[in-house]
């Protein structure tokens, strides 16, 4: 999948599906300290609402354009397969990183 208009799309399904879980998260109180947009908004000094939108525009063009890149290489007989390795691929490896700071 070169086709980065189709990888966008799937960055950005990912992202609103992540984002619901991150609020549903955050109504039952669960890790509050992780709210992802307020940490981002905070990084660059702006409302949350920026922060949101820096998310968006991370899940959407990085991970989305990341996975249309690479999509050949992901191990995966379909487009959801390879969307599930990629995601746990990630998910481990940003584990990795939290667990080493």
């Amino acid at each position: 999948m070169t086709n980065l208009k189709s990888g966008f799309l799937a960055g950005f399904i990912a992202t609103v599906v992540l984002s619901v879980l991150m609020v549903i998260k955050g109504m039952m109180g669960g890790m509050p300290e992780l709210d992802v947009a307020a940490m981002l908004a905070g990084m660059i000094g702006a409302p949350v609402i920026v922060g949101w939108i820096v998310h968006f525009l991370i899940g959407t063009v990085a991970w989305g354009g990341g996975f249309a890149v690479l999509y050949d290489y992901v191990p995966g007989s379909s487009a959801v397969q390879k969307g599930i390795v990629f995601g746990i691929a990630d998910c481990v490896k940003r584990g990795a990183i939290m667990d080493h700071r």
